[in-house]
C-alpha cells in the first residue's frame, strides 16, 4: 500500500517524539546529579543536552553551564506540525497574533 506524503510526515513526526530528552525516571535524575557533582569536584564544565527550554531552565539552574535549547528532531517536529497544520488549511498564528513561520 502506496502512503501519501501527509502519512509519511505524520509517521516521521511519531518516530521524533519517541526520542524524547524529557527524561523523569528516578535512575536518571540520580545519574544526571552525580555527573553534575563530578564535573565540579574535578573542574570540568558541565554541559547536558537539553529537549526543550523548559529542561534547559532546569538544568542551568541545577548548576549546568554549557545548556542546548532544544534538540534538531523537536524544532522539525514543530516545524512540521506547523507546515501540515497549514497544508490541511488549519491558520496558525503565534504569539499576539503574528503569523508563525520564517518573516
Amino acid at each position: 500500500m502506496e502512503r501519501n506524503s501527509t502519512e509519511w510526515c505524520l509517521s516521521q513526526k511519531q518516530s521524533l517524539r519517541a526520542s524524547n530528552l524529557e527524561k523523569t525516571e528516578p535512575e536518571h535524575a540520580a545519574a544526571v546529579e552525580a555527573i553534575l557533582a563530578s564535573c565540579k569536584r574535578h573542574g570540568i564544565v558541565p554541559g547536558i543536552q537539553c529537549g526543550s527550554g523548559r529542561s534547559t531552565n532546569t538544568y542551568a539552574k541545577m548548576g549546568f553551564k554549557l545548556v542546548t535549547v532544544a534538540k534538531d528532531s523537536s524544532l522539525i517536529t514543530a516545524a512540521m506540525e506547523r507546515e501540515l497544520g497549514e497544508a490541511q488549511g488549519v491558520e496558525n498564528r503565534g504569539p499576539a497574533g503574528h503569523r508563525a513561520g520564517y518573516t
